[in-house]
């Protein structure tokens, strides 16, 4: 199943396993499709080149509060920008190191992980849940959703829209993206 880009730069996520691609539903949230992560095996990436730090990744979500870690959105390889909900129930973001808050899941909220190094941050529904220093790593090996690069941790959670953006944008871009994502 194949995802596809809607920026025109032909970044698709792509699962050639079947049994590995999420379901997509329609009508879930909003009226809207989305795509059902199972939090055993599910998850799609794509291995296009999203560059280095800084980097923004917004999305809307809904994921489950079940322990174990269930990751959301990681890089590829060496190259990590993860935004994850762990076990202990706190939303985490991490390009080297993790930093991260307590937060309940369990509905749908708009996830901001903005990975800038020292002036790193996560957002929950625009509120800032933490922010630190999360490391260097960048996304230049590919992007990963529902689960790490190599399909552990997988989430149980269903993704209306993630949104990758270069660069950290102002308050102003970011609330305008998520006004855009609390529509889905």
């Amino acid at each position: 199943k194949r995802i596809n880009d809607q920026s025109g730069n032909a970044r698709h996520r792509e699962q050639a396993t079947i049994a590995k691609q999420p379901l997509w539903l329609t009508a879930i949230q909003n009226g809207l499709a989305v795509g059902r992560f199972d939090g055993t095996d599910d998850f799609d990436q794509s291995l296009a080149n999203f560059g280095a730090q800084p980097i923004t990744i917004i999305g809307a979500i809904k994921t489950s509060n079940a322990p174990p870690t269930q990751i959301q959105w990681d890089g590829v390889g060496a190259e990590r920008c993860l935004m994850q909900h762990s076990g202990t129930l706190t939303q985490d973001v991490y390009s080297g190191t993790i930093v991260g808050a307590a937060h309940t899941a369990g509905a749908f909220h708009v996830y901001e992980t903005f990975h800038n190094g020292a002036s790193s941050a996560i957002y929950v529904d625009g509120v800032q849940l933490a922010t630190g220093d999360a490391g260097s790593q960048g996304l230049s090996t590919g992007f990963t959703v529902g689960a790490n690069y190599v399909g552990d941790g997988a989430a149980s959670m269903d993704d209306g829209e993630v949104l990758i953006c270069t660069g950290v944008l102002t308050s102003g871009q970011r609330a305008s993206i998520a006004n855009y994502l609390k529509a889905r």
